[in-house]
């Protein structure tokens, strides 16, 4: 089994991403204000969602992320811009431990927990810490290949961008490495391409390994460990429908 990456080569390069979070951080927020209690961001990263978040509500936020060189990212901001009530833990999915009970939680790193005891124990530790009226949003990408052998070895320009504050052009690209259909689970090759001023480039690069999965088996694995869906969508701006180029799967869930 392949280990989860912890970005340490590409972490720092990461906040390059020119997608945009607009969406993303709208709906988070949108459901974050129908609930109460403590807040709980599992797989925070750099903070791109936590940050913005944390700052529109008085309430206690925690976030954890498995790997330390996303947070460091992370803390990094916080020093520059302190957020009193947050509270960032490096923390593994397979056994986080918290004393407080969570009336929001937001996870978007399900699909790097690769076997199925891990995926059942990790549903049931989120909703033993789950206060009885809390909501679970859960978001996994939509899988829209068969990731067979044509899948493998091609390689995409994700984006590029220009940092005015280093003068640097940055360019991100993915590459396809290997794929088991049968177990859902492929790894990419992500990679960065950092050019400065005098035309000299330097890469970087990490592997991922990322378990996908079809609407329905999540529908099962949740109501299994006891959850009730409440909403599906396939997009951040709530659109449940398909259009062939959904990237995400987003399940709503409580107790």
């Amino acid at each position: 089994m392949q280990p989860r990456s912890d970005w340490s080569n590409t972490a720092f390069l990461y906040d390059f991403d020119n997608r945009r979070y607009d969406d993303r951080i709208k709906f988070f927020k949108r459901y974050m204000e129908r609930t109460s209690g403590n807040i709980l961001d599992i797989a925070c990263g750099t903070g791109r969602c936590t940050i913005p978040l944390a700052q529109n509500t008085s309430r206690k936020f925690v976030a954890f992320d498995f790997s330390e060189n996303m947070l460091a990212v992370l803390r990094q901001k916080l020093i520059k811009h302190p957020i009193p009530n947050l509270f960032v833990h490096k923390a593994d999915m397979k056994n986080f431990n918290f004393d407080d009970k969570f009336g929001y939680i937001m996870d978007t790193g399900f699909g790097h927990l690769l076997n199925d005891d891990e995926i059942h124990s990790y549903l049931s530790n989120v909703f033993h810490h789950m206060s009885d009226d809390a909501l679970y949003i859960l978001v996994v990408f939509n899988p829209s290949s068969d990731y067979g052998r044509s899948w493998i070895g091609v390689e995409k320009k994700s984006y590029e961008v220009y940092d005015d504050e280093t003068n640097r052009r940055i360019s991100r690209f993915t590459k396809n490495i290997s794929s088991d259909t049968e177990k859902q689970i492929f790894t990419y090759l992500t990679r960065f391409e950092v050019t400065d001023e005098q035309g000299l480039t330097e890469r970087f690069s990490d592997e991922v390994t990322v378990r996908y999965y079809y609407r329905e088996q999540l529908e099962n694995l949740l109501e299994s460990t006891g959850f009730k869906l409440l909403e599906y969508y396939r997009s951040f701006s709530g659109d449940a429908a398909e259009s062939g180029n959904d990237l995400f799967q987003i399940f709503v869930s409580t107790k």
